[in-house]
C-alpha cells in the first residue's frame, strides 16, 4: 500500500487516472480526512469551502460533489450536507446546486435530518446515465435511519435540476448508503 491513501479513481482528461487521495493517514474518521483530487501523485484539485467528494469527468467538464460540515447547536454533533457541482479544465466552479438550500420537508428518499432547522441532505457521487444526465446518491442511514438511493439530476444551461427522485426499484432500497 503506498504512504498516502487513494480512492474512487475516476478516468479523466488526457486518458489520464485521477483519484480521491489524502496527504496523511491519521486517527480521524475517514470522512473527516483532509483530501484532495489527485492525478500522477500530485493534488489537481482542491476546493476552498468543502471536502471533495467521488465526480465524473464529461467532455471538458468535471461534475464532483462536496461535503459541508454541519454542526449541530444543541448535541455539538457534526453531520454532512452535500452539493452537486460542475467545473472546467481551469477548475473553476461554474455552477453549485446545493438541495438543502431547496428542499425543506423531511424525505424517505432524501434525508430525515433537519440540523438547526435546515435539512441536511446527502448528495453525493455522481455518474454519468446513458441519457446524458447523472445518477447521484442520495439518502442512507447517517441522515435519519433511512436506506440509500440514487435520483437523477439534469445539467442544462449552467443549471442542477433533480428530474427524478429515485430511479431505483423499492426493493433495491434495502442498503444503508
Amino acid at each position: 500500500m503506498s504512504e498516502k491513501p487513494k480512492w474512487d479513481p475516476s478516468w479523466g482528461w488526457e486518458n489520464k487516472i485521477y483519484y480521491l487521495g489524502s496527504e496523511s493517514k491519521d486517527f480521524r474518521d475517514f470522512f473527516n480526512w483532509p483530501y484532495a483530487l489527485y492525478v500522477d501523485g500530485k493534488i489537481t484539485f482542491k476546493p476552498n469551502k468543502a471536502k471533495l467528494c467521488a465526480g465524473s469527468f464529461v467532455d471538458d467538464l468535471y461534475f464532483g460533489s462536496l461535503s459541508y460540515d454541519v454542526f449541530c447547536r444543541k448535541s455539538k454533533n457534526g453531520f454532512m450536507d452535500h452539493s452537486f457541482f460542475v467545473c472546467n479544465r481551469d477548475w473553476e466552479i461554474l455552477s453549485e446546486f446545493r438541495p438543502s438550500n431547496y428542499i425543506t420537508e423531511k424525505s424517505t428518499l432524501f434525508s430525515r435530518l433537519n440540523i438547526n432547522y435546515r435539512m441536511v441532505i446527502p448528495f453525493r457521487d455522481p455518474a454519468l446515465l446513458p441519457n446524458g444526465n447523472f445518477s447521484v446518491c442520495t439518502g442512507g442511514y447517517r441522515w435519519g435511519n433511512i436506506s440509500g438511493n440514487l435520483c437523477e439530476v439534469k445539467y442544462e444551461d449552467s443549471k442542477f435540476s433533480i428530474t427524478k427522485e429515485s430511479i431505483i426499484e423499492n426493493d433495491m432500497r434495502i442498503f444503508r448508503e
